[in-house]
């Protein structure tokens, strides 16, 4: 796949919750970006090793700027860290993107956003876009309290000036008010459109919970993989040189790229942020991610080479 890629300086930098920082990067002065879509993430890239994924979290439709919010990782593997301890306002930085596959459905229908901790970045999005084309929302934010609470003040100031939606913010402590999944599902208008992001124990709940409800109303992102890598024993082809490579048993596709000495862009290797799409022309892949759609798999034009295999004994891949 074509990536685009953009040297952004960090125009400014503040803190919103004790361990979040929000970095505004914004373009050389007289150029624009691509414009920010509710749902879509970039790659920042930290340095020539450590490349991370953060969604935008500003209003969809500016050009002038992006906005991501960084938590810091208390068990962070240097990109997290390095964002808050490191980069500072007059820096730049290498983005990649943005991408989306986490899309804001554009439908009368109501929209439900369940969020948690810094999951709450990309719905800060998607509830700024539904307030303005006047589409009824309600977000439903869990975080361990107040003060740790990633984006709480751009929060409250939303749920204030809010006409067409609602803000429900829920706290660790006490017990009776933290977040029931099944209940603010079940309590949602008929017809809704589900959107959840945040930590994994979140996600699994609502996975449950979505079971009961049509799968094209359902839509969820993760920040890291729990699948299964797919396990190898087919054969990929790179179209452009005709090259076939062999997947053995133990091997992913983007290790045997990596053998091979191909520039193939990837980042978090967990089949999560669609760094190492790459186009399918023949076969049928194995998808074991989590950025794919179900009807996006089952188009088998398209696949992670991170994590997903061939169920077909043969890949044809546009490389």
């Amino acid at each position: 796949m074509e990536k685009i890629t953009f040297t952004l300086s960090v125009h400014s930098i503040r803190y919103e919750g004790a361990s979040t920082r929000l970095i505004e990067l914004r373009p050389p002065a007289g150029t624009y970006l691509p414009p920010v879509e509710a749902g879509a993430h970039i790659d920042v890239h930290i340095s020539p090793t450590i490349t991370r994924q953060y969604s935008l979290c500003n209003t969809p439709g500016e050009t002038h700027r992006y906005i991501i919010g960084v938590a810091l990782d208390p068990c962070s593997r240097g990109g997290s860290r390095a964002l808050h301890e490191v980069i500072k306002e007059g820096d730049t930085l290498n983005i990649g993107g943005p991408r989306n596959h986490f899309e804001l459905l554009q439908s009368e229908d109501h929209s439900v956003l369940i969020g948690g901790g810094i999951g709450i970045t990309p719905l800060l999005s998607m509830a700024l876009q539904l307030e303005a084309q006047q589409r009824t929302w309600s977000l439903h934010y869990a975080a361990k309290s107040a003060d740790l609470a990633p984006l709480f003040h751009t929060i409250s100031t939303l749920a204030k000036q809010a006409r067409y939606g609602q803000v429900n913010v829920y706290f660790s402590q006490p017990v009776s008010q933290r977040m029931q999944v099944s209940k603010i599902m079940a309590d949602a208008p008929k017809g809704s459109h589900f959107y959840c992001c945040g930590p994994l124990k979140l996600l699994d709940d609502f996975d449950a919970c979505s079971e009961d409800y049509p799968s094209n109303h359902c839509h969820s992102e993760r920040f890291s993989g729990d699948l299964d890598v797919a396990k190898g024993g087919y054969t990929i082809v790179l179209a452009r040189t005709g090259k076939e490579i062999y997947i053995k048993e133990e091997q992913t596709i983007l290790d045997a790229l990596k053998a091979e000495k191909m520039n193939v862009t990837y980042a978090c290797a967990e089949g999560v942020c669609g760094s190492c799409e790459v186009k399918v022309l023949e076969g049928t892949p194995d998808h074991r991610d989590d950025v794919l759609s179900e009807s996006e798999k089952a188009r088998n034009d398209t696949m992670m080479v991170c994590c997903s295999g061939a169920i077909s004994k043969r890949l044809v891949l546009d490389l």
